[in-house]
């Protein structure tokens, strides 16, 4: 994720509700470190030694060295409050903690073939996209959420169902938009108003 668009994540993040701190796919970390960095070094270790922040990624190197980035600018001593789950998050037996709040950039890519231990869903089932599949889930069990993600899911005919439950939840939605707005204003392209208005008129 580019330095800029995870200060603009982290700076959103920020206002949302949910006491758990999570961040789903985390990779090596860029999103939850830019959070943890803007609310500054207190607040993030206690968050830490509450045992409130969780991170998860099917990778398993790269979530370690989210944990051991975490831990070298928060303290050793903590590291072991960090709640690392090496995990297929589209797994029924991954489920988020109670009054959560997500920050993520999932993956993209296309799906090959369903796992037996997946919820297959509509929205599973239509998009065949890992990135709708985490999203779903991510609205379904937290609190609130912001998450980057690829222009198609907006109109293509295949995410419907995605907009569908996006819109019947109500949670994160305004937050995709107005993320993907900001990017485009800066290219010139797009009035965040103009993008704020369409979501609006979606949901509606």
């Amino acid at each position: 994720t580019p330095n800029d668009v995870a200060k603009t994540m982290a700076n959103w993040f920020c206002k949302l509700k949910g006491t758990n701190i999570c961040d789903v796919g985390c990779g090596t970390g860029r999103l939850i470190l830019s959070y943890l960095d803007l609310i500054g070094y207190k607040e993030a270790r206690q968050i830490i030694i509450d045992g409130k922040l969780y991170i998860y990624d099917l990778d398993e190197t790269a979530l370690n060295i989210c944990k051991i980035s975490i831990a070298l600018k928060f303290g050793w001593d903590i590291v072991d409050k960090i709640n690392a789950i090496c995990c297929d998050f589209l797994d029924n037996n991954i489920i988020l903690p109670s009054d959560c709040k997500v920050i993520s950039n999932p993956p993209y890519f296309k799906i090959q073939e369903f796992n037996k231990n997946w919820k297959i869903t509509p929205v599973l089932l239509d998009s065949r996209e890992f990135y709708s599949a985490f999203m779903e889930k991510v609205f379904l069990q937290s609190e609130s959420a912001v998450i980057i993600t690829p222009y198609s899911f907006i109109s293509g005919k295949k995410f419907y169902s995605l907009r569908k439950t996006m819109c019947e939840i109500g949670n994160g939605f305004d937050q995709q938009f107005l993320l993907r707005a900001h990017a485009a204003a800066d290219q010139n392209e797009l009035r965040v108003e103009d993008v704020h208005h369409a979501c609006k008129a979606l949901c509606d």
